[in-house]
C-alpha cells in the first residue's frame, strides 16, 4: 500500500475503545519476542514515520518502534507513547524503555 493510500484508510484503532486487561497482557505476552520494526530518530514523528508505522501494523498487527528520541525532557514518556498510537490509528500497548507496542487489529479488506 502506497503513502497516499495510507492517509485514504480511516485510521482509527480497530476495535474502537480501550483493550481489556486479559486482551492487552496477552498482547504483551506475544510482542515479548519481537523486534521492533519502526525506529524513530533524532528528527522524531514525521509523516514518513507514521506512514511506515501504519504499514507495518496492516502486515503484524502487534509491531514494536524503537523511539531513539524518547525522553523525559519532552514530557511523559507514556503520554507521548500514547500519542504516537493515537495518531497512527493504533492501540498503545505497553512501553519498556525507549520500545513502544503498538496493535491494530487488520482489517482484510485494506490489505492488497
Amino acid at each position: 500500500m502506497c503513502h497516499e493510500e495510507l492517509k485514504s484508510v480511516d485510521w482509527k484503532p480497530n476495535p474502537l475503545g480501550r483493550l481489556k486487561g486479559k486482551i492487552k497482557a496477552e498482547l504483551k505476552r506475544k510482542a515479548h519476542h519481537l523486534r521492533p520494526v519502526v525506529q524513530i530518530g533524532h528528527s522524531g514523528v514525521t509523516d514518513d514515520v507514521i506512514a511506515e508505522i501504519r504499514r507495518q501494523l496492516l502486515i503484524h498487527e502487534l509491531i514494536k518502534v524503537k523511539w531513539a528520541s524518547l525522553t523525559k525532557e519532552d514530557g511523559n514518556k507514556k503520554e507521548q507513547a500514547r500519542d504516537l498510537a493515537e495518531r497512527v490509528g493504533a492501540h498503545f500497548i505497553s512501553l519498556i524503555g525507549q520500545v513502544v507496542v503498538l496493535y491494530r487489529r487488520r482489517e482484510d479488506k485494506i490489505i492488497s
